[in-house]
C-alpha cells in the first residue's frame, strides 16, 4: 500500500528534468521544495522559539564585584615613633617573631636624659625650698616681742622635714637660709625688745619719781597751809607765805612734765610692741607669698618631669601584640627616623583572616549584611582552583574616592591624613564603600594539598545580589533608548 501510494506521488510530481523545458516562471512553480532545506527551515524556527522561551523562563546571577585583599581582623599592626630620633639597638629582620610588650626598637635617650635629669634636679631644688618656707612660717607664727628673748634659731630642726632623699648639697643650701630668714628676724625683734625694755626701765624710774614728787608736793602743801595760818600773828611773814606757795608750784610743774613723759613713754612702748607685730606680720606674708610661688614652681616642674619621663618611655618602641614582623623600613643602627613614620608592621598570631574590599557606588544599593559571597583568590585561578563561600559582615555608611582607598592600602599609617575628604568641594566621581568580608574556610586544596590563606592576597568578591530574566538583558538596552528618546538633553 506505501509503494503504491510512493509510485502514485512520484507520478504525478513533474520531474525536474521536465521542468527545465518550462518557462522560468513555471519552472519555479513547479519545483518541489527541497525537504533538506524545509527541515532547516522547521529547526530554524523551533530554534527560535526555543530560544524565546528560555529567554523567558530563564533566569541568571546577578552579582556585585568587589576588588579586595585578605587581611586580619582589625588589620596589621603599624608600629610608628611617636618620637624623632637615632636608633642606637640592633633592628629585628623580616619574619622574626616577637611578644606582646617586646623591645623592637631603641632610640637614643642621651639629650632626654639629660633634660629629664635637669627637671628633677630643679623639682629638688623647689620642693625643698617649699619645705624650708613651710617650716619658717611655723616658725615665724611662733614668735612674739615676749618669746625672742631666749630664743635661739636652730636649723637642724629642718633635717628631718628635707629627708634623706634629698641631694647633701640641697639640704645644706636650705639648712643656711633658714637660719639665715629666722636670724634676721629674730635680731629685729630684739633690737625692739631692746628698745622697750629701755622705756619699761624709764616707766619704772619716772614712776618712782613722781611717786616721791607728789608725797613733797603734799608735805609743801601743808607748808603752805600753816604758814598762811600764821600770816595774822607776830611771827607770820606773807613773803614766807609767797615763797613756800612759789616751792609748791613749781613741784607741781615738775610733776606735770614728769607725768607726761610716763605717758609718751608708755605710748612708746605700745608703738614698739605694735611694730614688732606688724614686723612679724610682714615677714609672714612675704614667706607665705613665697611660698605660693614655690609650690606653683613645684606643680610646673613636676608636670614637666611627667611630660619627659614619658618623653623617655617612648623612646623605647615595644611591640603592642605578639605576632611576626614584616615590612620593616629598619636597617641599621644608627638610622635617623622622624616621627609619625612607618617603622614596620606586625602580623598578629592567631588572628582571624577577612576580606576588606571595595565596592563601586553603583552596587551598594544592592548589597547588605548577611548576602552571600563568592571569593575568588588571584594567585589560585578559579577555573582550575575553584572558589571560597563567604558572607558580608560589614557594609561601610560613607563612600571614599577610590584613588583615597588605594592610597589607605599602599599607606596603612595614612600618615595621619584624613581617607574621607572633608573640604568642602569634595570628589563624587570613582567612589567606593570599604566592605568587609568573612570567609567560611581559610584554606583552599591547590594541587592536592591545602594552602592556607595569607594576609596581603589579593582576591575578586562577588556578592549575589539577586536574579534576572535573560530576556531583561535584551530589552533593557532598548528601554532604556526609548525613555532617552524625544528628549532634549
Amino acid at each position: 500500500m506505501k509503494l503504491v501510494s510512493l509510485k502514485r506521488w512520484r507520478s504525478s510530481s513533474p520531474c525536474r528534468d521536465d521542468t527545465a523545458f518550462l518557462p522560468s516562471a513555471l519552472e519555479i512553480l513547479d519545483t518541489p521544495a527541497s525537504p533538506v532545506r524545509v527541515a532547516f527551515i522547521w529547526f530554524i524556527c523551533m530554534l527560535a522559539v526555543s530560544v524565546l522561551a528560555w529567554a523567558w523562563f530563564g533566569r541568571i546571577d546577578v552579582v556585585a564585584t568587589a576588588q579586595g585583599k585578605v587581611q586580619p581582623a582589625g588589620r596589621v599592626k603599624i608600629i610608628q615613633s611617636v618620637e624623632a630620633g637615632k636608633i642606637v639597638s640592633n633592628p629585628l629582620p623580616n619574619g622574626t617573631h616577637v611578644e606582646a610588650g617586646q623591645q623592637l626598637l631603641q632610640l637614643d635617650e642621651t639629650q632626654v636624659r639629660a633634660e629629664l635629669s635637669a627637671i628633677e634636679s630643679s623639682l629638688a631644688a623647689w620642693q625643698a625650698e617649699s619645705i624650708r618656707r613651710r617650716a619658717v612660717d611655723e616658725e615665724f607664727r611662733k614668735l612674739s616681742l615676749d618669746a625672742v628673748k631666749d630664743m635661739d634659731p636652730d636649723p637642724t630642726c629642718l633635717l628631718d622635714r628635707l629627708g634623706e632623699e634629698l641631694p647633701i648639697e640641697i639640704r645644706r643650701r636650705e639648712m643656711l637660709a633658714f637660719h639665715a630668714d629666722l636670724a634676721a628676724l629674730v635680731s629685729s625683734l630684739r633690737a625692739l625688745d631692746a628698745q622697750r625694755a629701755r622705756h619699761l626701765a624709764e616707766v619704772d624710774s619716772l614712776t618712782g619719781n613722781i611717786s616721791a614728787r607728789e608725797e613733797l608736793l603734799a608735805t609743801l602743801s601743808e607748808r603752805v597751809t600753816m604758814r598762811s595760818t600764821l600770816i595774822d600773828g607776830p611771827a607770820g611773814s606773807r613773803a614766807r607765805v609767797l615763797d613756800a606757795l612759789e616751792i609748791k608750784q613749781k613741784e607741781m610743774a615738775d610733776l606735770s612734765e614728769k607725768q607726761g613723759r610716763l605717758q609718751e613713754t608708755r605710748a612708746a612702748i605700745g608703738a614698739i610692741e605694735r611694730e614688732a607685730v606688724k614686723l612679724i606680720d610682714a615677714a609672714i606674708a612675704d614667706n607665705v607669698g613665697k611660698l605660693s610661688e614655690t609650690e606653683r614652681r613645684v606643680d610646673t616642674e613636676t608636670q614637666s618631669a611627667i611630660k619627659v619621663r614619658r618623653q623617655l618611655e617612648l623612646l623605647t618602641i615595644l611591640a603592642p601584640v605578639s605576632g611576626t614582623i614584616q615590612a620593616s623600613a629598619v636597617t641599621t643602627p644608627g638610622q635617623v627616623i622622624s616621627a609619625g613614620s612607618e617603622l614596620m608592621r606586625i602580623v598578629q598570631d592567631d588572628s582571624v583572616l577577612e576580606i576588606e574590599a571595595y565596592l563601586p557606588n553603583v552596587d551598594i544599593g544592592f548589597v547588605s549584611v548577611g548576602q552571600e559571597a563568592a571569593i575568588k583568590i588571584e594567585v589560585f585561578p578559579f577555573t582550575r582552583y575553584g572558589i571560597l563561600p563567604g558572607r558580608v559582615t560589614h557594609v561601610a555608611r560613607d563612600a571614599i574616592p577610590e584613588p583615597d582607598a588605594q592610597q589607605s592600602e599602599q599607606q596603612a599609617a595614612a600618615e595621619l591624613r584624613a581617607i574621607v575628604p572633608v573640604s568642602n568641594a569634595q570628589r563624587v566621581q570613582n567612589l567606593v564603600f570599604p566592605i568587609t568580608i568573612a570567609p567560611a574556610t581559610y584554606e583552599i586544596v591547590a594541587d592536592g594539598r591545602s594552602v592556607p590563606l595569607r594576609p596581603g592576597m589579593a582576591v575578586t568578591v562577588e556578592i549575589k545580589t539577586g536574579r534576572r530574566r535573560i530576556l531583561e538583558y535584551l530589552f533593557s538596552p532598548l528601554a532604556e533608548i526609548a525613555a532617552g528618546a524625544m528628549h532634549e538633553r
